[in-house]
């Protein structure tokens, strides 16, 4: 936590193992408390809902380039019930989704194998994702209690959201064949 409150450009990042643990209430909360941006893996979407104003969305060959850049740019990331797998990561190619050589990695997982497999970790632990947040949200709200805010994320990811569906909209409207994924 004290970590995720002195980076500049902090980032979480969740995947399947937040539904797994039936975590995502205490994700939310961690994540509103902090004002902390979240991007997931394909098996973490779901975890916060898609219109939440602090979800950037799923990352890697899925991703846009928004959420990849952000991923990128992150400071410190901490990543949640996540393999970091091949897909989510662009192949853990550093010039797409993410540069371990220049963010640090707190890695949380029940799996120990997972922690540090794919990218180097700073901090590493192995826990139940359920507990873990419960301690987190505990030290978070000690440490700040009164809650964060980022406006300017907040309206940084709203002008992404409202830019990307604008530039679907012709496909939401064509009523070619075959139907596009869009409409």
């Amino acid at each position: 936590v004290k970590q995720l409150l002195a980076a500049k450009t902090p980032l979480l990042y969740v995947g399947g193992g937040i539904l797994l643990a039936d975590c995502a209430s205490e994700l939310r909360a961690f994540a509103e408390h902090l004002s902390l941006p979240v991007a997931h893996t394909l098996m973490g979407k779901g975890a916060l809902a898609d219109d939440h104003p602090l979800i950037l969305g799923m990352t890697g060959f899925w991703g846009t380039k928004f959420i990849n850049d952000k991923c990128k740019g992150a400071d410190w990331i901490l990543g949640l019930g996540t393999r970091f797998s091949e897909a989510d990561c662009s192949s853990w190619e550093k010039e797409f989704t993410f540069d371990f050589d220049k963010s640090k990695l707190i890695h949380i997982d029940i799996d120990p194998s997972e922690i540090g497999r794919n990218y180097p970790v700073a901090i590493g632990a192995v826990a139940d994702l359920k507990q873990a947040l419960k301690v987190l949200n505990r030290v978070a709200r000690e440490m700040l209690p009164q809650p964060r805010r980022n406006e300017a994320l907040r309206q940084e990811i709203a002008e992404f959201r409202k830019t990307f569906v604008a530039g679907n909209q012709k496909f939401v409207e064509d009523d070619c064949f075959p139907m596009m994924p869009e409409r």
